[in-house]
């Protein structure tokens, strides 16, 4: 509060000394420093050209938008900064002179910075992360402003914005178009509905422009609109899990059942950060496993409900999957399944799926019995199960982490992986801080003859024994 009421303070002050100058001396401060300074330049005749009205400012604006938009000459570093300066002065200026004005030839010009991204990205001779980033505070200012317009307004800018969406051929906005659509009242979002749908039925639809259409549908929980697009997908395209989801929220439990069940063989193609990624034909088992037991449930279908969860149960171990199974079932029957379930898991040869439930549930006590009890099993090149169950059991059972960790090092050696030396010596120093905390009767070499016996079969790994060296005395520098 200090810090607020002082900097309130000095800026009151500021503002005092500089009224104290004058107009005049000001205004010449300003003229001199716009000489020198293009986006002050600029900002000050959108300003000059406000007091006459927003078409004064528009004209300004399209002025400059017009050449930015004809010029053909290629950017290299030194322009890429100076227009991404005269970019987000242009941003400015909409945003603080135009918008105030006339919010909706604010939002038009926005829309026309926005669209120079094609044509500066085909100019540019290396990229530029900075003038990118400009280009994308347009690409929020322009949803921000079309989304604030009154209705009459937003149907009107409808041809404005499809137009540039056409103009997104690699989908890189894809994520902006579905978030202006969804957001607009209902008569902006009727009028480009229509023009999405005579631009699918006009020509082959590729991948984005149904789901552009379905993000709109599934905003409306309209099932039945959503549900024809996806059954006319190519299969591989499709998404049994989305689509399960939204019939069961509608309360139409049959159809979500068989989107639920639904199997797509061979590989599929989802829509994720901004393109399309391969996965596998069961991508989604679990999530659609969870539901296809809660729409059972939907069904008043309790006992096949509770039979689904358990069989998921038995194939994953799947924490989840358990506390909902077990979530479902009377009081005094709750505690006869837990210990079946943890009997199974103990007696289960499927070791990594048992210490992730273990971990999940969470039951530490028994996922260091479990490690200590598969203590020559753990596969070092498991590194994604065993790097994080370690992390987990640290604080709680340093000698199961040590099993673990001593797992990852002697694997990362035997295969002499020289880019996980890095690693490889971190996890010694956890080792190192681990050694003290160990039982004397622990059922495991001691640290020190671990060690000895990495310098005896790994002398040559310099690399691991340089990064390890200092490792240990940053450590050391910390810990003083």
């Amino acid at each position: 509060m200090g810090e607020t009421h002082g900097a309130t303070g000095e800026g009151e002050a500021g503002q005092k000394g500089l009224s104290s100058l004058g107009i005049d001396k000001l205004v010449d401060i300003l003229l001199e420093e716009a000489g020198s300074n293009k986006a002050l330049k600029a900002r000050l005749q959108a300003a000059l050209a406000g007091t006459s009205g927003p078409e004064e400012i528009a004209a300004l604006i399209d002025k400059r938008l017009t050449a930015l938009e004809t010029a053909k000459t290629s950017i290299n570093s030194a322009r890429a900064k100076d227009l991404g300066v005269e970019i987000a002065g242009l941003i400015r200026n909409v945003q603080s002179e135009l918008a105030a004005l006339d919010p909706r030839a604010a939002s038009e010009r926005m829309f026309r910075i926005m669209g120079l991204r094609v044509s500066i990205e085909r100019r540019l001779r290396s990229d530029s992360v900075r003038l990118m980033k400009i280009i994308a505070e347009a690409e929020t200012a322009a949803r921000d402003l079309v989304l604030g317009l009154p209705e009459r307004d937003q149907v009107a800018l409808v041809p404005l914005i499809e137009q540039e969406r056409k103009r997104d051929r690699y989908h890189e906005r894809a994520g902006l178009f579905e978030a202006i659509l969804v957001g607009l009242s209902r008569p902006a979002s009727d009028a480009w509905e229509q023009l999405l749908l005579k631009s699918m039925s006009g020509k082959e639809p590729g991948l984005m422009l149904p789901r552009l259409l379905q993000q709109l549908y599934r905003a409306r929980r309209d099932a039945d609109s959503y549900i024809r697009l996806e059954a006319v997908k190519p299969e591989r395209y499709q998404d049994p899990y989305g689509t399960a989801l939204l019939l069961h929220e509608a309360k139409r439990h049959e159809e979500a059942l068989t989107w639920a069940r639904k199997i797509i063989k061979g590989p599929r193609l989802i829509y994720s950060d901004g393109e399309f990624h391969q996965v596998a034909g069961n991508h989604q088992l679990r999530e659609l496993r969870l539901l296809e037991a809660d729409i059972l449930d939907g069904l008043k279908r309790k006992d096949e409900a509770r039979e689904a969860r358990w069989k998921f149960f038995l194939e994953s171990f799947d924490a989840d999957m358990l506390r909902r199974h077990i979530a479902k079932l009377d009081d005094f029957d709750e505690f006869d399944e837990m210990d079946r379930a943890l009997k199974l898991v103990a007696s289960s040869d499927r070791i990594y799926e048992a210490l992730r439930f273990y971990l999940d549930w969470p039951r530490l006590d028994l996922a260091e019995q479990h490690v200590l009890r598969h203590r020559s099993a753990w596969d070092g090149r498991r590194e994604r199960a065993l790097e994080p169950a370690a992390e987990q059991l640290g604080e709680s059972s340093p000698l199961a982490a040590t099993v673990l960790y001593r797992a990852l090092i002697t694997s990362v050696l035997d295969r002499s992986l020289m880019d996980s030396y890095a690693d490889a010596a971190m996890w010694t120093l956890s080792l190192d801080a681990f050694d003290e905390k160990l039982p004397p009767d622990a059922p495991i070499v001691s640290h020190d003859d671990f060690m000895e016996g990495l310098e005896t079969k790994h002398a040559r790994k310099y690399g691991y024994w340089r990064l390890l060296s200092d490792a240990r005395l940053y450590s050391e520098d910390l810990s003083q």
